[in-house]
């Protein structure tokens, strides 16, 4: 991926961890904070560990608003990187903040961004001394919005990730696994397109991996403006077999591509975004969104 521009002399390195990450984010937070110091000798590096979930989204807001020219690294996994860029868009968007850089160390279970997305060790990319920008997904449900740096899932794959991801199985046990989910699980309804639809997973993605395990698309880029889709409609079970199949093997060869997507919910929905879990009223009109090149990073 080219960069955009020559990575400015951050007066602030905030870095934000969860001690219990199911990675040593502690350590890797501060063996980064020692190295970064040496590196950035004029820089003012900030630790700062996390308490309670939604905890690293509002360090993030106030780090964002209180420093110009910060880098907000992040030592977590998918979940918690995405609070780390929903707290810094947030400044920015709501409160006219200066838009913070944002960057991370993987310590997750699945580290799904990082893996698509970088390519060498944080500190590396750092001694490179250049900077990039990516796509990021906004959604947006009645007043409520959030955004995401990868995926945001509906429906059965959602389901399925979120079991694997707490079992760590084995690649037999993978599909074993999703199988049994699927059996029990059931579509879902909404209206898409001017018409009354059911579906049993709709995935919009930034990236081609999700949940370690699903393999989504082929080709996408995190910053060509443009969000894969990824919307099975209810089948038969076999159908739904042959689907969830191929994402756990080889993925999606050519899935529809958009800017942007609406649709209103039927009933209450539960949706997945990063491996962070929200939950949607009934009657509730979702426009899911890619802002261009918005998410400024060192990867």
């Amino acid at each position: 991926m080219p960069y955009d521009k020559i990575m400015p002399a951050y007066a602030h390195i905030v870095v934000i961890f969860n001690p219990k990450s199911t990675g040593d984010s502690a350590r890797r937070a501060q063996d980064f904070a020692e190295e970064a110091g040496t590196l950035l000798p004029d820089a003012n590096i900030h630790l700062e560990r996390t308490q309670h979930a939604g905890h690293a989204e509002v360090l993030a807001y106030n780090a964002a608003r209180r420093y110009n020219n910060v880098l907000l690294v992040s030592v977590s996994g998918d979940g918690g990187y995405n609070e780390v860029v929903n707290g810094a868009l947030r400044a920015h968007f709501a409160d006219g903040a200066a838009l913070p850089a944002c960057a991370l160390i993987p310590s997750g279970n699945a580290n799904d961004h990082h893996t698509r997305v970088y390519t060498r060790p944080l500190l590396a990319a750092l001694k490179d001394g250049a900077e990039q920008c990516l796509d990021v997904i906004e959604i947006t449900a009645g007043d409520t919005i959030r955004y995401a740096h990868s995926y945001v899932s509906l429906g059965l794959s959602a389901h399925i990730a979120h079991e694997l991801q707490k079992q760590r199985p084995s690649r037999l046990r993978e599909i074993t696994l999703g199988l049994q989910v699927m059996r029990r699980f059931r579509s879902f309804t909404i209206n898409y397109r001017g018409k009354r639809r059911s579906f049993v997973n709709f995935v919009v993605g930034n990236i081609d991996l999700m949940g370690k395990y699903f393999h989504l698309s082929k080709g996408g880029t995190p910053h060509d403006g443009m969000l894969e889709l990824w919307a099975v409609p209810a089948a038969s079970k076999w159908r739904m077999i042959v689907h969830i199949l191929r994402s756990l093997i080889s993925g999606t060869p050519s899935p529809a591509q958009t800017k942007g997507i609406r649709f209103t919910t039927i009933k209450p929905l539960t949706f997945q975004y990063d491996g962070e879990v929200g939950r949607i009223p009934a009657r509730t009109e979702v426009t899911i969104t890619c802002l261009h090149r918005v998410l400024r990073t060192v990867c």
